[in-house]
């Protein structure tokens, strides 16, 4: 799980700076859910609540620039759980001030 930083450049260049990263392993993918993820955003990470504050996962093999994901619904998390059996290790960023906000998410997968 990616927080903490802000991202900066467009398409390729695009990179999330300044993060802190943190792993939570053996994770009971039945119980996920947007609100799962808000609360280790917010009770486990400390973070303050924020009316911003969105979930995006990286889908397997993409980067920045052509595979962030919001994490809006259950069905989104259910995406995610359906390739865990491929990818053990699923790619999470926490965005709390809106850092995404400047991608043109019409070019991103969905």
């Amino acid at each position: 799980m990616h927080h903490g930083g802000f991202s900066v450049g467009q398409g390729s260049n695009r990179a999330y700076v300044d993060e802190r990263v943190n792993w939570f392993d053996h994770c009971d993918i039945d119980t996920w859910s947007p609100l799962w993820f808000e609360d280790f955003f917010f009770e486990e990470l400390h973070y303050p609540k924020s009316a911003a504050f969105k979930i995006y996962w990286l889908l397997p093999g993409k980067d920045l620039s052509d595979g962030l994901r919001i994490i809006a619904e259950d069905k989104d998390t259910m995406v995610m759980a359906s390739v865990v059996n491929r990818h053990r290790n699923l790619v999470v960023y926490f965005d709390h001030d809106n850092n995404f906000a400047g991608i043109n998410w019409d070019d991103i997968v969905s």
